[in-house]
């Protein structure tokens, strides 16, 4: 499970409370393997990330370009390799099928990503608007 908390905040009200929901996505995805039923959800949640990658990025990139911020090249890259990734996920489950492991992998790389991306790029974004 991830907390949200103030360390993960970017200054922008929209691009927080996207941030806030894919924590809510990843503690139900959590809760969701560990009770046997991901599965079930394996699907919901690449439709989620999906969309996530399709609304949030474009926004998030936007408002990083728009207020002159430092990190918003390294952000744009960010969000390429993850969408390769994600992409790489969906093919090994269109092609193989669910496995616990495959749902336990894709969830470990979402922690990391939560982690390292919002604190070590997102974050930067409230230097750049003054918050």
């Amino acid at each position: 499970m991830i907390a949200w908390d103030e360390r993960y905040r970017t200054g922008d009200e929209a691009i927080d409370r996207h941030h806030k929901l894919l924590f809510e996505f990843f503690n139900d995805f959590e809760i969701e393997i560990e009770e046997r039923r991901g599965k079930n959800y394996l699907q919901k949640s690449m439709e989620f990330v999906e969309h996530y990658i399709n609304c949030h990025f474009g926004i998030e990139e936007f408002c990083m370009c728009k207020n002159h911020c430092p990190f918003a090249e390294r952000n744009q890259l960010a969000h390429e390799h993850f969408k390769k990734t994600f992409a790489a996920f969906k093919k090994e489950i269109d092609m193989g099928g669910y496995s616990d492991e495959i749902a336990i992998e894709m969830h470990l790389y979402l922690e990391d990503w939560i982690k390292s991306h919002i604190i070590g790029i997102d974050t930067h974004l409230k230097d750049a608007i003054g918050k």
